[in-house]
């Protein structure tokens, strides 16, 4: 909005200034005009297309009224939106080649029109200024376009990171889980053997059927602190 108003009135000043005895005096429909002109560019990013033809259809009107300017600020501004901002090039291409023959040709009938015939600098002037500006929209579109393909890549890559580094972080979950399993079935299962033993034997030899017991002590022990280790590991790396 703010670019528009300030198209509006640097294109307001240049008619205003531009007045000769050929020329209709620029009233309040010539300021209509330009303001309606500078107000497609408000959606020069989100229409540039529609708001380009909209705005051509004001710019020959503007020319065969003959009110002396080419309404060339904002008339670029359109064209660089187009050239910049148009997602279809087809389209924007087709525009902008139908746009400029248009525009020629009605000015050829008044703004062209010098005392002497048609002027041919002007001509040349307009065309030239056409083709600068839909250059240098080209040129802005493709920097545009490589800085977002740049970003992709690189979110791309960020998120091929962020998964290689999850998959490293499940696999190594999978390995302590595994050795988990490994700790408890060994432990649990001396503990079941020697529990076995110690019942079988208890009534003929008490004292080794002690020892079996503690061994079954000692081994839960050893597995239940094991175990707690592992889980511990296992819990700081979901953590990170």
């Amino acid at each position: 909005v703010a670019l528009a108003v300030l198209l509006f009135l640097v294109e307001l000043v240049s008619l205003l200034g531009s007045r000769d005895e050929a020329t209709r005096e620029p009233g309040s429909l010539a300021v209509i005009f330009v303001a309606l002109g500078a107000l497609t560019l408000v959606w020069r990013r989100h229409r540039p297309v529609a708001g380009f033809i909209v705005l051509t259809a004001l710019m020959v009107i503007f020319y065969l009224r003959n009110y002396g300017s080419f309404m060339s600020i904002v008339g670029l501004g359109g064209f660089y939106a187009v050239a910049a901002h148009a997602r279809n090039r087809r389209v924007a291409w087709i525009a902008i080649v139908t746009s400029a023959v248009v525009l020629l040709v009605a000015a050829s009938d008044s703004l062209l029109q010098g005392p002497d015939g048609f002027e041919y600098p002007s001509a040349a002037s307009m065309i030239t200024s056409i083709c600068v500006v839909v250059f240098v929209g080209v040129v802005a579109r493709n920097h545009e376009q490589i800085f977002r393909q740049a970003e992709a890549r690189a979110d791309e890559a960020e998120a091929d990171r962020a998964a290689a580094a999850e998959r490293a972080r499940g696999e190594e979950r999978l390995r302590i889980a595994r050795e988990l399993h490994d700790v408890v079935a060994h432990g649990m299962s001396v503990i079941s053997v020697q529990a076995a033993a110690a019942q079988e034997i208890a009534a003929a030899d008490p004292e080794r059927a002690v020892e079996l017991m503690r061994t079954v002590e000692t081994t839960s022990r050893e597995s239940l602190t094991e175990m707690r280790r592992m889980l511990g590991v296992l819990r700081n790396s979901q953590s990170s």
